[in-house]
């Protein structure tokens, strides 16, 4: 079975600070995963930069075997993020 996610040295840096530094996972259709850390471990910017809101440094995202990128408005359709606290996005 082929992923529905594939992340690979996924990065994210806020100046100095590796807020996510290469992160390398997959996940499958059907699979039900928890994303566990203390605070400031990278969890939120790591959803962020996979629903497309956050931009990451460096690494690669691929949903359905398709590049990860903003403007690909088709691609992220298939896509949905329910953040803790409600906001607009």
């Amino acid at each position: 079975m082929d992923a529905a996610v594939e992340v690979e040295k996924l990065t994210k840096r806020y100046g100095d600070k590796r807020a996510v530094d290469a992160a390398d996972f997959a996940l499958y259709p059907g699979q039900l995963v928890g994303l566990l850390g203390p605070n400031g471990a990278g969890k939120t910017t790591t959803l962020g930069m996979l629903s497309g809101l956050i931009q990451p440094s460096s690494g690669t995202i691929r949903l359905f075997g398709q590049p990860l990128e903003r403007r690909n408005g088709d691609l992220l359709r298939r896509v949905g993020l329910m953040p803790e606290v409600a906001a607009f996005y």
